[in-house]
């Protein structure tokens, strides 16, 4: 630390005890560094924030796109178990000549068991 010597109260050999100040240093050069470091700090305060958006951001659209994933994935089961599901209706016809609106309820019910409940009371 630099600064001009404004006073030494103490002389030398001297006994003192601890925390006895020895001597006042001039702050003018210490305060005037504070506060460029001050000023520095601020003008990089937006920044900080601008970058702590765009990381937000891209946490977000990293979010948004597995769930999307996964929104897809589900609609591809979905689809599998309605094919099955029509597949199943199909055979029905063929091998037993059921009316058409039998093998669409059988085909509603085999649709509903297991995860997809909700199917059941839209239809």
């Amino acid at each position: 630390m630099g600064g001009k010597i404004l006073n030494i109260p103490v002389t030398e050999e001297t006994k003192v005890k601890k925390g006895t100040v020895l001597m006042t240093l001039d702050s003018t050069d210490v305060d005037m560094q504070i506060e460029q470091l001050r000023t520095q700090i601020a003008q990089f305060n937006p920044q900080i924030s601008q970058q702590q958006s765009i990381n937000l951001g891209y946490t977000r659209a990293a979010t948004q796109e597995k769930q999307a994933r996964l929104d897809i994935a589900q609609a591809q089961v979905t689809e599998s178990k309605s094919q099955a599901a029509l597949q199943r209706a199909l055979l029905l016809k063929r091998d037993y000549h059921i009316p058409l609106f039998q093998q669409a309820q059988l085909a509603a019910d085999y649709l509903c068991k297991g995860h997809r409940q909700h199917l059941c009371t839209s239809l």
